[in-house]
């Protein structure tokens, strides 16, 4: 390696161009910056990142966003849950909204309800958390007067849940991961249906049985496909995408 690199290579000779001024220009001392700088990437930080931070970070970007972007539902007592199925904790506020309480879920799973009292309009739902709704966790309710009224449990983006016990509406945080991580089911034929809640294509395919045909998904939608099951087996169910199983998307089936 040479003492000094500055010197390794020759100077570029100028051109004379009298009308112009930079290309008669040299570099005489080394400049305060490196090519690496230009990379787009890990390569460009002062510490590249390593694996374990990689995958968190990782995660971190595809944990954030709502299912939900507008939902619609009649005036009066409404019943909101947030159901988070990510790794990341997330809120749920009514922007505006004095009635209710912000909803709050930690994550792996976690729900959180409240009840709020909400006139005909369009309200906006968001997360409150320092970067979140930047990053598109937000989304619209309309209380509509001719939509199904709270209780009544149908019509609209989703059904819409009050005081008389009907189904709530229900956010789920996107993620990359398999929730929940541990199910159980008796021997012989199961249904195992991958419900994909994200935006990006998901599959699930069984460890210890090859012969079962993989459930292949794009982001919204769900496949079903059935197991045959032997008692005292436990099977693994992952996403064979590149890095998606590493990442989390793993779930054992337990046979009784």
């Amino acid at each position: 390696m040479h003492a000094e690199p500055s010197q390794k290579y020759s100077p570029f000779r100028p051109i004379d161009l009298p009308d112009r001024t930079w290309p008669t220009r040299t570099i005489t001392r080394p400049p305060v910056w490196l090519s690496t700088d230009l990379r787009d990437g890990n390569q460009a930080l002062i510490e590249p990142m390593d694996a374990a931070r990689k995958l968190r970070m990782f995660r971190q970007l595809v944990d954030i966003g709502f299912k939900e972007k507008e939902l619609k539902i009649g005036p009066g007592k409404i019943r909101i849950q947030e159901v988070n199925t990510g790794a990341t904790a997330h809120t749920f506020e009514l922007e505006g909204v004095s009635s209710g309480r912000k909803l709050s879920v930690p994550g792996n799973g976690s729900k959180d309800t409240a009840a709020f009292d909400l006139q005909p309009g369009t309200y906006t739902y968001f997360c409150d958390i320092a970067g979140h709704r930047g990053a598109g966790m937000e989304g619209k309710l309309i209380v509509d007067p001719s939509a199904p009224a709270p209780g009544s449990g149908g019509g609209g983006a989703a059904a819409g849940g009050g005081g008389g016990g009907g189904a709530p509406v229900k956010i789920d945080a996107a993620d990359l991961s398999f929730t929940p991580k541990e199910v159980t089911a008796k021997a012989g034929a199961v249904s195992i249906t991958l419900n994909n809640i994200g935006k990006i294509q998901h599959t699930l395919v069984v460890e210890e049985d090859p012969s079962f045909k993989k459930l292949d998904t794009n982001g919204g939608t769900n496949a079903t496909g059935t197991l045959q099951a032997k008692a005292g087996q436990t099977y693994t169910l992952y996403c064979d995408i590149p890095g998606h199983r590493a990442a989390g998307m793993e779930s054992k089936l337990k046979v009784g």
